[in-house]
């Protein structure tokens, strides 16, 4: 099986849309679910992306709007050079943009812990939250 059609199971039957967007230059495919308070879910460093939530989405959005990115690179989004704290920053904040997720939590997985709580010191104003799940550490 690849990773596409590996990805395609886990998403099968969800109430989900995905499209992809051009984030930046980046094409960034892109989840929504739901309706509510929004949750952006940004998974660590999994191959299958955003589909790495499937288990847990069609019970989030039942109470919330749900927005699920691939991070650049994994997933069915397109990589970049490099994905610095700036280039990291920069791409969220195009999602947060183009979804129109006002002010959603955070929720960001494994190895984007810390890239995400950086993100949240630098850009709060941007987010209701911030919850870090499973990471391994936060650094500096």
């Amino acid at each position: 099986m690849t990773g596409s059609e590996a990805r395609a199971r886990m998403l099968a039957g969800l109430p989900i849309t995905e499209r992809a967007l051009d984030v930046g230059g980046v094409e960034t495919t892109v989840l929504d679910a739901g309706d509510g308070s929004p949750l952006l879910l940004l998974h660590g460093g999994i191959e299958c992306g955003g589909a790495y939530w499937a288990p847990v989405i069609a019970r989030l959005a039942e109470r919330h709007r749900l927005v699920v990115p691939d991070v650049p690179g994994l997933g069915e989004s397109l990589p970049v050079h490099r994905l610095d704290d700036d280039t990291f920053a920069a791409w969220l904040t195009g999602v947060l943009e183009q979804t129109h997720a006002e002010q959603p939590t955070l929720v960001a997985h494994s190895l984007l812990g810390s890239t995400a709580a950086r993100f949240a010191a630098g850009r709060g104003d941007l987010l209701r939250g911030l919850v870090v799940y499973g990471a391994p550490g936060v650094g500096p």
